[in-house]
């Protein structure tokens, strides 16, 4: 859904444009033990973690903490942390600092923890044309634009529909 209001903004998340064995060696590297910290949450909850098979974009959710990474400008970089959840948006800014040499490892300068707030019934083809075209300029103007403005690097942001 957050990739849907990129694209129609004009950004493509790179996120599979990343190199899965450059990841984990940059996250072994960056922060020892993450990736069998992953490996471990994951196999309590009964999953397998097979690294050889699964798309760069899930090892950046998954290792990293961002659900996307746009390239705003040529060599500049912004990630993104989406939530639905209002009650987790705190805890995401605050693993969002503790995750910066990760992502940062990926040459994202800033994130942004995004919290959707959908209607209540919702789907992509129930917007207008002009209600999408409200969505995406305002997540070019208060969240594309105010992430390149702000002095700190990690900060959250409300999109609502």
């Amino acid at each position: 859904m957050f990739e849907h209001f990129l694209s129609l903004a004009g950004y493509v998340d790179v996120s599979s444009t990343y190199n899965k064995e450059q990841l984990l060696q940059t996250a072994h590297a960056v922060r020892p033990g993450r990736v069998e910290n992953v490996e471990q949450q994951r196999s309590k909850a009964g999953k397998t973690t097979r690294w050889s098979v699964i798309n760069p974009k899930l090892i950046i959710n998954w290792v990293f903490g961002l659900d996307a990474i746009i390239e705003a400008a040529p060599g500049v970089r912004f990630g993104f942390d989406v939530t639905l959840n209002p009650e987790k948006v705190a805890e995401k800014v605050e693993k969002m600092r503790s995750f910066a040499p990760l992502w940062k490892a990926l040459g994202v300068s800033k994130v942004a923890v995004v919290l959707l707030v959908p209607p209540a019934e919702f789907g992509l083809a129930l917007l207008t044309d002009s209600r999408r075209e409200q969505i995406t300029d305002e997540l070019l103007e208060q969240v594309i634009y105010a992430l390149d403005e702000q002095q700190v690097e990690v900060r959250s942001y409300v999109l609502a529909f």
